[in-house]
């Protein structure tokens, strides 16, 4: 390990905690350990799956020359060798080495990152070519000081009621969609050759779409039993859609009794069938005091509007039109326009909207 000077130390922890984006904040902290230790290279990985079978997701790594760091967790397999050192790892909430079958003079050492439970919430691999008892403490230190900064960040982004994410932190996520999308992306946002090929063999033609959430007649609820009754059944119809999507789908709360939902579907087909499930879920619970909770869904694809506002006004569209014609269905903004039930909604032209310099 490097000589520590301890201004410069406190700077680097400094910069760690100085961003809002989680891939900043892992560039960051692999910037750091690459700066004190003598690693060949990192690998940072989200836990996915403890069972029936433990699974990972690549967050960020380092090259010789750079440290590229992923939008989201991207599936990966690992070789079996390092997967047993990280099994052990997980289960053990300690860190373990492995040393490389094909050069003896090489090792793994396998870090544990935990949560505030202390459960492990994702992994770091470093390589290198000796086990330093001080590398070893100095990278659980960092990687406490990037579990614990997550945290704080985390409860930024949540609604205090549902738990859910919260409206700010909506617009955030289809502004980085938008620009994932956009043919003329400007100089610094292109993916790396690497991770975009990763990225296509992981997400095939996957596409993001949003779909806008309503509680039917909701104020009869809360003028019927009560706003403390209402705000049970928000916080259950929030677990219920958790429960019905993946881990890489997004749930919001948009105010009131509006919720927001972003995933990932093949084709309109299965993002229909996807919210289909969840708004019928929702509509077969067994609730106490009322008979039915009904909910109305409108969804648009994200595909190239010009900002997030043109995202959620398409997805009020439709809402408006499942709303104003039965309640308890889902409506598709293309189909909708498609079939002129429904006119196009203009896109904005205020600040809001994203440029490309």
């Amino acid at each position: 390990m490097k000589n520590l000077d301890s201004v410069q130390f406190i700077d680097d922890l400094a910069e760690i905690t100085s961003f809002e984006s989680r891939e900043l904040i892992e560039k960051s902290l692999i910037e750091t350990l690459q700066e004190y230790h003598n690693a060949k290279s990192y690998w940072l990985y989200q836990v996915l799956t403890k069972s029936p079978k433990l699974s990972l997701g690549l967050l960020a790594y380092s090259t010789k020359k750079s440290i590229i760091t992923t939008h989201e967790a991207v599936a990966q397999k690992l070789p079996n060798h390092i997967y047993e050192g990280v099994i052990d790892a997980v289960s053990q909430c300690t860190s373990s080495i492995i040393r490389n079958p094909k050069d003896k003079s090489e090792v793994f050492l396998i870090y544990p990152a935990l949560d505030a439970h202390k459960d492990v919430f994702a992994i770091l691999i470093e390589r290198a070519e000796a086990e330093s008892l001080e590398d070893k403490r100095l990278a659980h230190s960092f990687l406490k000081i990037y579990a614990n900064y997550l945290r704080l960040l985390e409860k930024t982004r949540r609604d205090k009621l549902t738990n859910l994410l919260n409206r700010e932190t909506l617009e955030d996520e289809i502004t980085r969609i938008l620009i994932l999308n956009s043919e003329n992306v400007p100089p610094g946002f292109e993916n790396e050759p690497d991770f975009e090929n990763n990225q296509r063999s992981h997400n095939g033609n996957l596409r993001y779409w949003l779909g806008v959430l309503d509680i039917d007649h909701f104020k009869n609820i809360n003028d019927t039993y009560g706003h403390l009754y209402g705000d049970d059944i928000l916080i259950l119809v929030a677990q219920l859609m958790t429960d019905c999507v993946r881990s890489y789908d997004l749930v919001f709360r948009y105010g009131g009794e509006e919720f927001v939902i972003l995933l990932k579907a093949f084709s309109e087909d299965d993002a229909k069938a996807s919210f289909e499930r969840i708004r019928n879920t929702i509509g077969s619970h067994q609730y106490a005091k009322v008979e039915q909770v009904t909910v109305s869904i409108g969804v648009t694809e994200i595909y190239k509007q010009m900002a997030p506002s043109d995202v959620i006004d398409e997805s009020d569209s439709a809402l408006y039109y499942a709303k104003e014609n039965g309640r308890n269905q889902t409506q598709f903004y293309r189909e909708l326009v498609a079939n002129r039930l429904i006119s196009v909604q203009n896109p904005t032209n205020d600040d809001s909207d994203i440029s490309f310099f």
